[in-house]
C-alpha cells in the first residue's frame, strides 16, 4: 500500500487513504465476525479449517491495518495539524468538515475496542477447546465413583441374601 500520508502536499489524499483503510478495517472484522459465528454460535457450532483459516487471517489483516492507520494518523497529525493546514478553510477534507482528525481518533478508538474483543474471543476460543476435557473429567469419576458404590452395595446385599438365608 502507497504511503499517500507521507507527503505534506497531499491532505486529500492522506485522508481518502485513512478512510480506506477504516472501510478494510471493518471489511476484515465483518469477515471475522461471520467466520466466528458460523464456527462458534451455539446453533450451529460447525468450524472447519477454512473458518480458522478465515479467523486467524481476519485478525493478522486487522492488526496490520491498524499499524498502518496509527502511522497515517501520525504522519497526517504532524504534516497537517501541527502546521495548522487543517484551519485553512478552503480546502475541503474526504470527510468534508474540519473535524477530520477528530473523527478518526474516535473511530480509531473504537477499531482498537473491537480489535481487544476480538481477542478475548480468540483466547476464550482457544481456552475453551483445552478446558471442555477438564469440565467433563470430574462428572466422568462422579458417574465411575458411582458405579462402583453401586456394584459394592449389590454385591454386599447378594452376598448377604445367599450367604445369611
Amino acid at each position: 500500500m502507497a504511503d499517500k500520508c507521507n507527503n505534506s502536499n497531499s491532505r486529500t489524499d492522506c485522508e481518502t487513504q485513512i478512510y480506506n483503510t477504516f472501510t478494510q478495517i471493518n471489511n476484515n472484522y465483518t469477515a471475522y465476525q461471520t467466520a466466528y459465528n458460523r464456527c462458534y454460535s451455539s446453533a450451529t457450532n460447525i468450524c472447519d479449517t477454512s473458518g480458522i483459516t478465515i479467523l486467524v487471517n481476519s485478525i493478522t489483516d486487522i492488526k496490520n491495518d491498524i499499524q498502518y492507520l496509527d502511522k497515517y494518523v501520525n504522519e497526517y497529525k504532524t504534516h497537517f495539524l501541527d502546521n495548522d493546514k487543517l484551519i485553512d478553510k478552503t480546502t475541503k477534507s474526504a470527510a468534508g468538515n474540519s473535524n477530520f482528525y477528530n473523527d478518526i481518533i474516535i473511530q480509531f478508538n473504537e477499531i482498537v475496542q473491537k480489535r481487544q474483543k476480538m481477542d478475548t474471543q480468540l483466547y476464550e476460543l482457544y481456552t475453551n477447546d483445552s478446558d471442555s476435557m477438564y469440565n467433563i473429567n470430574p462428572m466422568v469419576d462422579s458417574t465411575i465413583l458411582t458405579g462402583i458404590i453401586w456394584t459394592i452395595l449389590a454385591t454386599s446385599l447378594i452376598y448377604y441374601v445367599v450367604v445369611k438365608t
